[in-house]
């Protein structure tokens, strides 16, 4: 009867040991599966949400060999100036600028500004008029340019750069924004408003000192005429992005009217986008809790953009003017890759980083 009892329990060792390494086995095969698909090249066209746009999604090119591969900088040169006396846009030497069309003063002293608002010396598009009319040819077009250039100097200290901003700050700045583009949509003339920022080098921007740009004018963009037709088929369009992407892994932050998500057919490397989650034709519409959740979200995207530590383009799209079937959204733009001569000769874009990974970087820390 012992002998009995030892056989049973040296069967039922034998089965609980064949058992565990059965389990083991299993699940050394789907680690192995896992990380092997986690390693597969990736190759997709993705389209855009609503655009007529796609991106190829390829990424075994991630392992080109580039040996000039360009070197990710600090996005904006740094010092540890608070005024730099060579600085034009620093206090002091507020007469080297051209005129101001509108500061935000200190409230602790209003002698004082906090933002400030000048005409670019170097304006993309000004009023003349002394210019000759409109000409509608078979070959050639012109059209006499109203508008105007502005540079919307954001803070005072020259050494601080925007991704350093708090909410506190980042909200008078849109506050500013808000005010201002309301302003130059008076003119009966102006049918857009671009406001728009160009942060270091290869950007566009010409000034280390932090500061954005606001252009008026008496033409509608072609992209902006573009997403005019796609919000016309799709009224709701963006609010649904936003049901569908609060869930994904592209999904990297959010308030009570904002979300931060890097787009499922990312045209630029790292590209991400600022959607609010109702329909907002134009920041000129925003509430004040609002414009406290769109800079809340803004401080988010732009400590991301710091993490990759390159040069980038932040674009404000808002409805032209009279237009209410348009969903404003912020595009945020790295300056991470460049076209060639396929994207230049067929209008795709390839993408070698997917916005999935792409989106750790736009995340909180503790979230990443």
């Amino acid at each position: 009867m012992e002998n009995q009892n030892q056989n049973q329990n040296q069967n039922e060792n034998n089965n609980k040991n064949e058992n565990q390494n059965q389990n083991e086995n299993q699940n050394e095969n789907n680690n192995k599966n896992q990380n092997e698909n986690q390693n597969e090249d990736l190759y997709e066209l993705r389209k855009d949400y609503f655009f007529e746009r796609y991106v190829i999604v390829s990424t075994e090119r991630e392992r080109r060999p580039l040996p000039n591969k360009r070197r990710i900088i600090r996005t904006e040169t740094k010092n540890n100036k608070k005024i730099d006396e060579e600085c034009v846009f620093c206090v002091g030497n507020e007469h080297l600028t051209s005129k101001e069309t509108y500061r935000l003063e200190d409230q602790n002293d209003p002698k004082k500004w906090k933002i400030r608002i000048v005409l670019n010396k170097y304006p993309a598009i000004k009023t003349i008029e002394n210019t000759k009319e409109d000409q509608n040819g078979i070959v050639y077009t012109t059209k006499k340019p109203i508008g105007t250039h502005e540079v919307i100097i954001e803070t005072t200290d020259h050494s601080q750069q925007i991704d350093e901003f708090s909410v506190d700050q980042m909200e008078e700045l849109v506050h500013v924004y808000c005010l201002r583009l309301k302003e130059l949509y008076e003119p009966k003339e102006v049918k857009y408003v671009s406001l728009f920022k160009n942060a270091g080098p290869g950007s566009g921007a010409s000034q280390p000192h932090a500061h954005s740009q606001i252009v008026s004018m008496n033409l509608i963009p072609p992209i902006i005429k573009e997403k005019m037709d796609a919000f016309e088929k799709h009224p709701n369009g963006y609010v649904q992005v936003v049901e569908q992407e609060k869930n994904s892994q592209r999904f990297c932050y959010g308030n009570d009217s904002f979300v931060l998500i890097t787009p499922f057919a990312s045209f630029y490397r790292c590209q991400a986008l600022i959607l609010p989650i109702t329909k907002i034709p134009s920041m000129i519409e925003l509430t004040k809790p609002q414009k406290r959740d769109l800079a809340d979200v803004l401080v988010q995207a732009y400590q991301g953009l710091r993490d990759l530590q390159t040069p980038y383009n932040v674009i404000f799209h808002n409805a032209p003017k009279n237009c209410k079937n348009f969903h404003f959204h912020v595009d945020i733009i790295p300056r991470m890759s460049s076209f060639a001569g396929f994207e230049y000769g067929t209008g795709f874009s390839i993408s070698s980083f997917i916005p999935e990974v792409a989106a750790q970087y736009f995340r909180k820390k503790d979230e990443k």
